[in-house]
């Protein structure tokens, strides 16, 4: 089937338009990203209250860690509730009733949800701040005793690769598309209609 020349530029047009967006997608990667944390040290407890947490929020400096993100000090355990961390991060609104936890892999913060904080005997409320978890020091509580399994941020390693994947799946049918149409048009100029065929076998026998 012969593709039309309107098909193809239309196709062209709105795949570009595809690849540009693509391209804004991966030049965003490159901006800070606020979520990620900074200063990441282990420690062996967290600050159970708000006077001890305030002073190791002074010795941590996060405050300066950070030109473009207002990041604070904070402290909790990792998924697994078998280490504990305090580093400099951007202030989550927990969901849900759960504990923080620093999730090593992706290097955020995020809700545990295997951590529930509800029936504490400083039970936390459904929402409530990452850099506050001191008003819930059973939070921060390890189980030293509990293996550690591998984790890792496949998010953040794919999404380059995904888009670059999805610029070649575009641009590969266009290329195709182009060059096909392009190589059956110079075919067809060596060759006479049938009305024109009709015509010269007209002409012939005048």
């Amino acid at each position: 089937m012969q593709l039309g020349k309107g098909f193809c530029i239309k196709f062209y047009i709105f795949s570009s338009i595809g690849c540009l967006l693509l391209s804004k997608i991966c030049a965003g990667l490159n901006k800070t990203d606020c979520s990620v944390v900074e200063m990441v040290k282990k420690v062996e407890t967290c600050p159970s209250n708000k006077s001890k947490w305030l002073l190791e929020s002074e010795r941590k400096q996060c405050s300066t860690s950070n030109d473009e993100c207002e990041k604070v000090y904070h402290c909790m355990t990792n998924a697994y509730k078998n280490e504990t961390f305090d580093f400099c991060a951007t202030n989550v609104i927990l969901h849900g009733h759960y504990c923080g936890e620093f999730n090593e892999g992706g290097g955020i913060v995020q809700e545990n949800y295997n951590n529930s904080c509800q029936n504490f005997n400083h039970p936390c409320p459904f929402l409530h701040n990452s850099s506050e978890e001191y008003k819930y020091p059973n939070c921060s509580e390890t189980d030293k005793g509990t293996a550690k399994t591998p984790n890792t941020d496949i998010e953040s390693r794919v999404t380059p690769y995904l888009a670059f994947v999805l610029i070649l799946v575009i641009a590969l049918p266009v290329g195709g598309a182009c060059q096909f149409y392009k190589k059956r048009k110079e075919e067809n100029k060596g060759l006479k209609t049938y009305e024109e065929v009709q015509q010269s076998d007209l002409d012939n026998k005048i």
